[in-house]
Formats: C-alpha cells, sequence, structure tokens
C-alpha cells in the first residue's frame, strides 16, 4: 500500500503541473504559431496530406481567434486533471475504494468520451479560422476522426467499465461490514 500512496502523490503531483503548464502551453503555442510562409508556400495542419494548406501570413486576430476555439477542449482536458489531481490525492492517503473516487473515475471517463466527440468540432473551427485568409477556392473545412480517436473513445468506455466494477467492489464490501 506505501508504493501505491507514493506513486499516487507523484502522479498528483504531475497532474498538478500539467494543470498549470496546459494553458500556459496553449496561449504560447497559439501567439508564436508560425507563419504559414515557408516550405513551399504550404503549411498543412491536422496530419499532413489530410491536413489543411494555409497559404497566407497568420495575422493575430486569426491566432486569437484559434486560441478561442481551442478553450472548449482545453476546459475539458484541464477539467480532467483537477478530477485526476483529487483521485491521485486520495489514492495518495490510502483512500481507494470509495463512492467519491468511483464518481471521479466516471466523470473522467465521460470527459474523455466528450472531448473525442468535440475533435471533429474543433478540427473544422480550426480549419475556418486558419484558412480565411487564403485565397478564394482555397478556404477549407476539415472535420476528420481517425484510429486515434477510436482508441480514446474505447479507453473511456473501459475505464467507465472499471469505475463500474470498483462500485460493485464496492457495495460488496458494504455488506460484508454489516454482515455479523
Amino acid at each position: 500500500m506505501e508504493k501505491i500512496k507514493r506513486l499516487s502523490a507523484i502522479f498528483k503531483v504531475l497532474f498538478q503541473i500539467g494543470f498549470i503548464l496546459q494553458p500556459v502551453a496553449e496561449v504560447f503555442y497559439w501567439l508564436n504559431y508560425p507563419n504559414a510562409q515557408y516550405a513551399s508556400n504550404h503549411f498543412f495542419i491536422g496530419g499532413g496530406e489530410s491536413g489543411f494548406a494555409i497559404l497566407h501570413a497568420i495575422t493575430l486576430q486569426d491566432r486569437l481567434l484559434a486560441l478561442s476555439a481551442s478553450f472548449i477542449p482545453l476546459a475539458i482536458s484541464m477539467t480532467m486533471l483537477v478530477l485526476l489531481i483529487k483521485l491521485f490525492d486520495n489514492f495518495s492517503k490510502g483512500l481507494i475504494f470509495n463512492p467519491v473516487n468511483i464518481s471521479r473515475i466516471k466523470h473522467i471517463s465521460y470527459l474523455l468520451f466528450a472531448s473525442q466527440l468535440f475533435v471533429p468540432i474543433h478540427q473544422a473551427l480550426l480549419s475556418i479560422i486558419l484558412t480565411m485568409g487564403n485565397p478564394p477556392g482555397r478556404r477549407e473545412i476539415l472535420i476528420s476522426l481517425n484510429a486515434d480517436n477510436l482508441t480514446m473513445i474505447i479507453s473511456a468506455f473501459i475505464i467507465l467499465m472499471i469505475a463500474w466494477i470498483m462500485a460493485e467492489a464496492y457495495k460488496i464490501y458494504e455488506e460484508q461490514e454489516f454482515t455479523v
């Protein structure tokens, strides 16, 4: 149990660092987003040939709009980090099987699932924002899901299943506690 407590405390700190760094990194990324005027005047986003071409200089307005479009996935991710921080704080205290942890694990799975459903919407928003300055006929909208998204959706269901199993285990534990 001491090993679990120690490792959980380390993960808690890592999640806290991630909670601080993630919004800073997002703002830094969009404010320092590269200008597209290199690599033969094409800059592809979203996975090489399946991405979209930015054929113009990225303005500050484009960067700020793209940052704004990134707030929803950022909020989902930060909410997951808060839940993970609280969950691993409980684990570091030796509180493993309890209704609060089970609820947090369920919420993490719901957020993971929601984050993957939002991916195509986020991609579409970014593609619209970043290609609006392209010449007419070269503006694009990208909507796609790939194997990574499917893997994350399956992972969300597996995490939800683990939470349900933990809930059943907790019920059995409670019944045994009251059995004389």
